[in-house]
């Protein structure tokens, strides 16, 4: 997982319980039939619940912000495809993150607004 900064007060939607620590997690997802790999934003708070708790009921699983069950599969289906995990990097603000699949691209997405572009 990679910790996101807290946003400035500019963009600072966050209720003060949860002071804005969260974290971007590349997981597996459960709910997905085939094992696709999908983002989650989870808050890093130590009231939080694990991100995958209810082994019994996966619609009680979070739900991932791209890939996994939302669309997983491979790059040509507009999946995730295979991530190079160690590629991971955030800017330093906490709005953009970028990657490497096992093919060589590059994909970058906006996790301010939930938007992603590959290059």
């Amino acid at each position: 997982f990679l910790p996101i900064p807290p946003p400035s007060n500019k963009h600072n939607d966050h209720t003060e319980q949860d002071n804005g620590t969260r974290a971007l997690i590349l997981a597996t997802d459960p709910s997905s039939p085939t094992g696709e790999l999908a983002f989650y934003i989870h808050s890093m708070n130590p009231s939080s619940l694990p991100l995958f708790n209810d082994n019994d009921n996966v619609s009680n699983y979070p739900r991932p912000i791209v890939g996994g069950s939302l669309n997983g599969g491979s790059t040509r289906d507009g999946g995730l495809g295979s991530i190079d995990a160690t590629s991971i990097v955030m800017s330093s603000d906490g709005r953009r993150v970028a990657w490497l699949d096992t093919d060589q691209r590059i994909s970058i997405m906006d996790i301010s607004s939930g938007n992603d572009e590959t290059d």
